[in-house]
Protein backbone atom coordinates (compact mmCIF):
# COMPACT_ATOMS: atom_id res chain seq x y z
CA UNK A 1 0.00 0.00 0.00
CA UNK A 2 1.48 3.38 -1.20
CA UNK A 3 1.37 6.20 1.13
CA UNK A 4 1.60 9.93 0.15
CA UNK A 5 2.50 13.21 2.09
CA UNK A 6 0.47 15.85 1.44
CA UNK A 7 1.51 19.13 0.52
CA UNK A 8 -0.36 22.44 0.07
CA UNK A 9 1.12 25.01 -2.72
CA UNK A 10 0.24 28.63 -4.30
CA UNK A 11 0.04 30.72 -7.08
CA UNK A 12 0.09 33.79 -5.80
CA UNK A 13 -0.97 35.84 -8.60
CA UNK A 14 -0.63 39.99 -8.95
CA UNK A 15 -0.87 41.96 -11.78
CA UNK A 16 -0.36 39.25 -14.42
CA UNK A 17 2.94 37.62 -12.83
CA UNK A 18 3.07 35.05 -10.15
CA UNK A 19 5.73 34.47 -7.58
CA UNK A 20 8.72 31.99 -7.29
CA UNK A 21 10.61 30.66 -5.03
CA UNK A 22 14.27 29.54 -5.43
CA UNK A 23 16.46 26.99 -3.34
CA UNK A 24 19.94 26.47 -3.32
CA UNK A 25 20.73 22.92 -3.75
CA UNK A 26 24.22 21.87 -4.64
CA UNK A 27 25.01 25.31 -5.64
CA UNK A 28 21.91 25.73 -8.50
CA UNK A 29 18.83 27.36 -7.54
CA UNK A 30 15.57 25.05 -7.82
CA UNK A 31 12.37 26.92 -8.54
CA UNK A 32 9.30 25.79 -7.03
CA UNK A 33 6.15 27.42 -4.82
CA UNK A 34 5.34 28.48 -1.40
CA UNK A 35 3.77 26.15 0.84
CA UNK A 36 4.66 23.05 2.62
CA UNK A 37 3.75 19.46 3.83
CA UNK A 38 0.46 19.74 6.16
CA UNK A 39 2.40 18.86 9.64
CA UNK A 40 0.65 17.08 12.33
CA UNK A 41 0.08 20.26 14.26
CA UNK A 42 -2.26 21.21 11.71
CA UNK A 43 -4.32 17.96 12.10
CA UNK A 44 -7.25 20.03 14.11
CA UNK A 45 -7.49 22.41 11.83
CA UNK A 46 -9.02 23.06 7.67
CA UNK A 47 -5.81 22.20 5.07
CA UNK A 48 -6.17 26.09 4.45
CA UNK A 49 -4.43 26.72 7.65
CA UNK A 50 -1.29 24.71 6.70
CA UNK A 51 -1.39 27.03 3.56
CA UNK A 52 -1.32 29.88 5.36
CA UNK A 53 1.09 28.95 8.11
CA UNK A 54 3.61 28.20 5.36
CA UNK A 55 2.69 31.10 3.80
CA UNK A 56 3.86 33.05 6.66
CA UNK A 57 6.63 31.09 7.32
CA UNK A 58 8.52 31.21 4.00
CA UNK A 59 7.27 34.93 3.36
CA UNK A 60 6.50 36.21 6.45
CA UNK A 61 2.80 37.33 4.41
CA UNK A 62 -0.46 37.15 6.59
CA UNK A 63 -2.88 35.97 4.46
CA UNK A 64 -6.38 37.66 5.17
CA UNK A 65 -9.49 36.44 4.92
CA UNK A 66 -10.81 38.51 1.68
CA UNK A 67 -7.27 37.37 0.08
CA UNK A 68 -9.71 33.44 -0.63
CA UNK A 69 -7.44 30.94 -1.91
CA UNK A 70 -8.92 28.77 -4.22
CA UNK A 71 -8.00 25.34 -5.08
CA UNK A 72 -7.54 24.92 -8.99
CA UNK A 73 -5.58 22.23 -9.06
CA UNK A 74 -4.97 18.63 -7.60
CA UNK A 75 -1.53 16.51 -8.61
CA UNK A 76 0.06 13.58 -7.69
CA UNK A 77 4.08 13.35 -7.86
CA UNK A 78 7.32 11.55 -7.09
CA UNK A 79 10.06 14.35 -5.78
CA UNK A 80 13.48 12.65 -4.98
CA UNK A 81 14.13 13.47 -1.57
CA UNK A 82 17.31 16.46 -1.63
CA UNK A 83 19.03 15.31 1.06
CA UNK A 84 18.89 11.77 0.13
CA UNK A 85 17.83 8.57 -2.53
CA UNK A 86 14.70 8.48 -1.20
CA UNK A 87 11.88 8.90 -3.59
CA UNK A 88 9.12 10.64 -1.73
CA UNK A 89 5.26 10.18 -2.85
CA UNK A 90 3.21 13.56 -2.96
CA UNK A 91 -0.50 14.91 -3.57
CA UNK A 92 0.21 18.66 -3.84
CA UNK A 93 -3.06 20.78 -3.59
CA UNK A 94 -2.24 23.83 -5.58
CA UNK A 95 -4.34 27.13 -4.47
CA UNK A 96 -4.45 30.49 -6.14
CA UNK A 97 -4.35 33.82 -4.58
CA UNK A 98 -5.44 36.56 -6.50
CA UNK A 99 -3.76 39.82 -4.64
CA UNK A 100 -4.24 43.71 -6.09
CA UNK A 101 -1.42 44.52 -4.38
CA UNK A 102 2.42 43.43 -4.70
CA UNK A 103 2.92 42.44 -0.77
CA UNK A 104 6.11 42.72 1.05
CA UNK A 105 8.36 39.71 0.78
CA UNK A 106 10.79 38.38 3.01
CA UNK A 107 12.02 35.05 2.96
CA UNK A 108 12.69 32.83 5.48
CA UNK A 109 16.34 30.06 5.35
CA UNK A 110 14.42 27.92 3.37
CA UNK A 111 14.79 29.86 -0.27
CA UNK A 112 17.59 32.06 -1.09
CA UNK A 113 15.74 34.20 -4.01
CA UNK A 114 12.10 34.87 -5.12
CA UNK A 115 10.65 36.68 -8.56
CA UNK A 116 7.78 37.33 -10.04
CA UNK A 117 7.45 35.93 -13.44
CA UNK A 118 4.63 36.25 -16.28
CA UNK A 119 3.55 33.73 -18.46
CA UNK A 120 6.06 33.67 -21.41
CA UNK A 121 8.61 33.36 -18.69
CA UNK A 122 8.17 29.94 -17.09
CA UNK A 123 9.75 28.10 -20.02
CA UNK A 124 12.74 30.46 -19.36
CA UNK A 125 13.35 29.11 -16.40
CA UNK A 126 15.38 25.80 -14.86
CA UNK A 127 15.29 24.01 -13.88
CA UNK A 128 12.02 23.75 -11.67
CA UNK A 129 11.54 21.27 -8.62
CA UNK A 130 9.24 18.39 -9.42
CA UNK A 131 6.29 19.92 -12.15
CA UNK A 132 5.88 23.02 -10.69
CA UNK A 133 5.95 24.79 -13.93
CA UNK A 134 3.18 23.08 -15.46
CA UNK A 135 1.40 24.17 -11.83
CA UNK A 136 2.13 27.44 -12.60
CA UNK A 137 0.98 27.04 -16.31
CA UNK A 138 -2.49 25.84 -15.33
CA UNK A 139 -2.93 28.96 -13.14
CA UNK A 140 -1.87 31.21 -15.96
CA UNK A 141 -5.33 28.65 -17.99
CA UNK A 142 -7.40 29.87 -15.33
CA UNK A 143 -6.75 33.59 -14.77
CA UNK A 144 -4.90 34.20 -18.76
CA UNK A 145 -2.65 37.80 -19.17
Amino acid sequence: EERFLVATKCCILVQGKILILGEKVRDTIHWELPGGKISKKDKEKEIISSLEREVLEELWLNLSPQDTPKIFHIQKSYEKAFHSDDILPFIFICYLIELDYFPEINLSDEHTIYRWINQSEIDNISPWRIQFDTIVKKAFEIKPI
